[in-house]
């Protein structure tokens, strides 16, 4: 997705500037060479880029099972290709996004939270928790770990509280910074993506969010971190190793090498989801899929 699509697409976009260019200077001649209109020899000839240009889905797309999906360049701002991009739908894990990146635009990482009842009670069982407890002291650098490593909805809920006093309040800031980034059609209601039918966005404003979120390099280190070491607590001797379950990081099998950070979800009503960012010589592309039917194919 990330690169066959990517190279295709950029030059259908060059391609539609030279048909402007030629429509305001008619005397500008394009040149055709026939021989090279082969679709096997990884070339893109002018004659393809045109007909990429005109077709609403190229031939050549990757085969996404999502209900929705984006693949999103964030210099040009444009969609290099996607299906029900703005089509809201519950986002699942990948919420918790947006909470990392009010953490880090309004905490510094070394300051702490001493953790309070609300900060974990409530949270359905099945959710992935770090298990803090009432009156534990964390920093809210090993609870971004936690939020993007195991997707651990208390550290979400430590730093919700930590920001705004409560999770109902933390949800107001949420969607303000939503909105400052363009994002036209999300409202959050809660911090770490709970299985809220009311918790809605879309596949083009998670890109938005994601895009935000790798503008900061301890976003980045953090979520392309392999395994992270949580030191013990006051109330909490022993350490804690957090691992990312996102397999652009823990396994050889899908590791890519340009991976810059995102976060995966799972829910029962939506299915699952990845959000993820690559970064190349300057270029940075964001792929987002909500509602996959699959694991395994987010990442292939």
């Amino acid at each position: 997705i990330f690169i066959i699509v990517f190279m295709k697409r950029v030059m259908s976009f060059l391609l539609s500037l030279i048909l402007t260019s030629a429509f305001f200077f008619p005397n500008v001649v394009l040149a055709v060479n026939d021989d090279l209109d082969d679709p096997e020899d990884g070339l893109v000839s002018q004659n393809e880029a045109y007909n990429d240009l005109l077709t609403d889905a190229p031939a050549d797309l990757p085969s996404v099972t999502g209900t929705s999906y984006i693949l999103y360049d964030t210099e040009s701002d444009t969609i290099l290709m996607g299906k029900n991009a703005d089509a809201q739908i519950q986002p699942a894990a990948i919420t918790k996004l947006m909470t990392v990146l009010l953490a880090i635009e309004n905490l510094d990482l070394e300051d702490t939270v001493t953790v309070t009842q609300p900060m974990y009670i409530g949270i359905p069982e099945n959710y992935y928790t770090l298990g803090v407890t009432e009156g534990e002291i964390v920093t809210v650098r090993d609870l971004i770990y936690a939020a993007l490593l195991e997707s651990d909805s208390d550290a979400c809920l430590c730093l919700a509280i930590k920001i705004s006093g409560a999770e109902s309040l933390f949800t107001g800031l949420m969607n303000t910074r939503a909105s400052e980034l363009g994002c036209t059609n999300t409202f959050f209601t809660n911090c770490y993506g709970n299985d809220d039918m009311s918790n809605l966005s879309t596949a083009h404003d998670m890109a938005l969010i994601l895009d935000a979120c790798t503008d900061h390099q301890d976003f980045v280190d953090i979520s392309t971190t392999f395994q992270h070491t949580m030191p013990g607590t006051n109330l909490y001797s022993d350490s804690r190793i957090i691992s990312n379950a996102n397999r652009f990081i823990s396994t050889q099998e899908y590791s890519y090498d340009y991976y810059a950070g995102g976060l995966t979800g799972y829910s029962e009503g939506v299915g699952y989801s990845i959000a993820a960012a690559a970064n190349t010589n300057g270029r940075k592309l964001i792929g987002i899929i909500l509602g996959a039917t699959d694991s395994l194919m987010r990442y292939s």
